[in-house]
């Protein structure tokens, strides 16, 4: 079982670091000048919405994933 766990552990760990990089490339192209502090925000707000998906109500995540867009 900790076999299992760590190599869960660390395809959720590199899942993570392409994510984060792919954030600092959206954040790169849109001229921000803090990359790596816009790409760690912008991290912390998708996986506040992941923990309320599981969490919460999937289809008020939707909604206010929606409503963010749209603004």
């Amino acid at each position: 079982m900790a076999e299992v766990t760590k190599r869960s552990t660390a395809q959720a760990d590199a899942h993570r670091g392409w994510m984060l990089e792919e954030f600092a490339d959206i954040a790169a192209e849109a001229g921000v000048p803090d990359v790596a502090s816009a790409a760690r925000q912008l991290m912390i707000l998708r996986d506040g919405a992941m923990v309320n998906g599981y969490l919460g109500e999937p289809s008020a995540v939707a909604d206010s994933l929606a409503a963010a867009e749209a603004s």
